[in-house]
């Protein structure tokens, strides 16, 4: 459905699991949006749905960059972590930045 995997190469897309060689689990990204140009290959139906998969998947990709960057904000500033972590926001952005 609407999640990253749909367009993003990861580890298990490439290895067919995880990678204990490197320590890299499966669910791990690799590339980008590297699911796209190898969708562009096949020949399938675009429709609506594919569109709507397609722009669920990019607001998933930029949801997580942004929780990423918070989360860099709240390890930066002395306290905010401790205040985060009291107002339980810290476990709320690391969950959805993963």
């Amino acid at each position: 459905s609407g999640t990253s995997a749909n367009v993003d190469m990861l580890v298990g897309d490439i290895y067919g699991g995880d990678c204990p060689a490197i320590g890299l689990s499966a669910d791990v990204i690799a590339g980008s949006f590297g699911k796209v140009s190898m969708q562009r290959e096949q020949k399938r139906k675009r429709g609506p749905m594919f569109l709507l998969r397609y722009l669920a998947a990019l607001l998933r990709h930029y949801e997580e960059g942004f929780w990423l960057v918070v989360l860099a904000i709240i390890n930066v500033i002395p306290g905010l972590r401790q205040l985060a972590h009291w107002a339980r926001f810290l476990q709320f952005a690391e969950n959805r930045a993963a």
